[in-house]
């Protein structure tokens, strides 16, 4: 591995893990450290790290006396009392009101915010226009640690020797682990306590090693790709290329933007290999961002690109996102057609996510199954996985409202056209699937303080 790939400068390769995976360039990213399973409950019962982010998200730096008003021209949300400290989620969507990308802008001083995954979409949109805006492109110089569990505040308290109650949900701050300037971000993906860290890339491989070995006394597990991805549908957040795909390549002019940066536009953004019963159009995998549950995302209190689109859908929705329970019986049923001679096996339900790699940079498998009322068509399921928590399969679900009682009985087609197809009931289920203590409200004063010294306001150095 060593000789055939470079190591990732977030964390050192280790041996002793057994499988990589490299559908993401640049850098092999590990499907699994102790075990899927120990990972799969660290978050729930004590606390996880993952860096398998870096180096795939664009990172960019925005200064300038516009930066706001781009913003609010090309993305959905609003900027009114975004405060230096402060970070929220946001899309760009095309006329359609499709989710062209989707990301975090993070407010770091009055002229200066710092985005995730916006651009180039973003950079692209200000090309369109007059703006006095300044794009850094910080993709390969900054590391991203996202930690959560229960005890995830104790372990990063520990690490940086700094009390970080005062950190409010969707806020962040900065910090320094063994003298190294940090920012914590307090948000994260699995639907519970949270926290992502910051920093110069420089500094990830040490800083990384420090929150390893000060979080053994609080459980701390490293997380692979797979429980990683396993969390995204546990947690209820829809992830792009994962449980949706962007709508990007339908701009012309977004694709040439595109090939006069450099990038292989045959792939932008990925390397996808479309599989599952719905078939390999591109446009099924379309979304907006009502339909996955993202108002407080999107406001219509300003003008903004999809704004029509959205408004028509947020006063007549069409479809809902769900999380969709698998009946027990068909799903083993679909195992113990692997054992009976004569007939053709089902395709296999991989443990405890499908097989999305590749052992090679050719490209990552994305499943899209559609979903039957009464054989008919009524929506799609994504990110199908195992939950050791609840003991349950279960995927996501974005289909038509009258259809997303709790409770409605659906059936998921299983297996990619042409091969054979299994109908497995599922039933309609709340959204997200685990009922932990959500980020937004855990109450991190039940947690002590490593020292008694006065919270830091939110934003400050």
């Amino acid at each position: 591995m060593q000789e055939m790939f470079a190591q990732s400068p977030a964390f050192t390769y280790d041996p002793l893990v057994g499988a990589y995976s490299v559908c993401h360039p640049r850098y092999p990213i590990p499907l699994e450290y102790a075990g899927w399973q120990d990972e799969n409950m660290s978050w729930k019962e004590a606390c996880a790290i993952f860096a398998g982010l870096y180096p795939v998200n664009p990172v960019a730096k925005l200064w300038g006396p516009d930066v706001v008003r781009l913003l609010s021209q090309f993305t959905t949300s609003s900027y009114h009392n975004f405060k230096v400290g402060r970070l929220k989620h946001t899309t760009l969507c095309d006329d359609q009101g499709r989710i062209l990308t989707h990301g975090l802008v993070v407010r770091v001083a009055e002229h200066e915010f710092h985005t995730y995954t916006l651009t180039p979409w973003l950079s692209f949109a200000a090309s369109k226009g007059k703006y006095d805006v300044t794009f850094e492109d910080r993709t390969l110089t900054e590391f991203n640690f996202q930690c959560t569990g229960p005890r995830v505040l104790e372990v990063l308290e520990h690490a940086t020797g700094d009390c970080l109650h005062d950190i409010p949900f969707m806020g962040h701050r900065t910090s320094s682990i063994q003298g190294r300037e940090v920012r914590l971000f307090r948000m994260g993906m699995a639907g519970t306590l949270g926290y992502e860290v910051h920093g110069h890339i420089d500094a990830a491989r040490e800083l990384y090693a420090r929150i390893v070995e000060v979080g053994k006394a609080y459980g701390l597990q490293r997380v692979g790709w797979k429980s990683y991805s396993a969390q995204l549908c546990e947690g209820g957040y829809p992830q792009e290329t994962f449980s949706f795909y962007g709508a990007g390549r339908e701009d012309p002019g977004f694709m040439d933007y595109l090939k006069g940066l450099g990038f292989p536009t045959d792939v932008w953004p990925g390397h996808p290999i479309f599989a599952g019963s719905a078939g390999t159009d591109v446009k099924k995998r379309y979304r907006n961002p009502l339909e996955l549950g993202w108002h407080r995302s999107v406001s219509f209190e300003h003008e903004f690109r999809g704004k029509a689109a959205l408004e028509k859908e947020a006063a007549h929705p069409t479809r809902k996102i769900v999380t969709l329970v698998w009946n027990i019986e068909d799903v083993m049923d679909v195992y113990a057609s692997l054992f009976r001679r004569g007939d053709e096996p089902y395709r296999v339900m991989d443990f405890p996510i499908d097989n999305v790699w590749r052992t090679s940079r050719a490209g990552s498998r994305q499943p899209l199954d559609d979903v039957l009322k009464d054989g008919h068509v009524v929506g799609s399921s994504a990110a199908r996985v195992y939950s050791l928590h609840s003991r349950d399969i279960i995927s996501m679900g974005v289909i038509d409202v009258k259809h997303a009682q709790l409770g409605t009985e659906l059936k998921v087609v299983w297996g990619d056209p042409g091969t054979r197809q299994k109908e497995v009931r599922a039933a309609v289920s709340p959204y997200p699937h685990l009922a932990l203590p959500s980020n937004s409200t855990f109450d991190v004063a039940s947690i002590p303080c490593i020292r008694k010294t006065a919270p830091r306001v939110a934003g400050t150095a």
